[in-house]
């Protein structure tokens, strides 16, 4: 015996009813891969993709005062610079697949901050690429997959 079929089957939810998926990057292949999976998944759920990428301000590397501030400062635009930089062919990429799509810079620790931008922006899943490093690497490297999936306010997507 089949199911019966309904004659106006209810449409996908679509449009601003969803919730926003939210993808990390730090520009790199692994990003490329995971990029393309939340481009995907926005596209099929109707749902806004945030690209964001977080990125660590240099530590200042004396104190001497005025000069500090004024060099930290240029330094700070020109990571703002190449981050804004990074994010123009990936959101180019979600637009070109009709997603609708936003940009966001944070600085910060990036699993640190990319929870925080999931919790701000109420997103439904957070998708990131992972590098797959094992042993001595990921101990020394740590992972910002790993660490988000045990922190974030969502579902995480690793995507490798």
């Amino acid at each position: 015996m089949t199911a019966p079929q309904l004659a106006n089957p209810p449409a996908p939810v679509t449009g601003t009813a969803t919730k926003p998926i939210l993808f990390g990057t730090d520009f790199s292949l692994a990003s490329e891969a995971a990029l393309g999976k939340a481009i995907e998944m926005a596209r099929k759920e109707g749902a806004e993709l945030i690209i964001a990428h977080v990125y660590e301000p240099q530590a200042s590397l004396s104190h001497s005062g005025p000069a500090d501030e004024f060099f930290e400062g240029d330094r700070e635009q020109n990571l703002r610079t190449l981050a804004e930089k990074g994010l123009e062919p990936a959101i180019a990429r979600a637009r070109a697949a009709g997603v609708r799509v936003r940009g966001l810079m944070a600085t910060g620790h990036a699993s640190h901050r990319l929870a925080d931008l999931a919790r701000e922006n109420d997103v439904a899943l957070l998708v990131v690429g992972t590098h797959g490093r094992t042993g001595i690497k990921k101990l020394v490297a740590g992972s910002v997959a790993s660490n988000l999936v045990s922190t974030a306010p969502c579902p995480v997507l690793t995507v490798r």
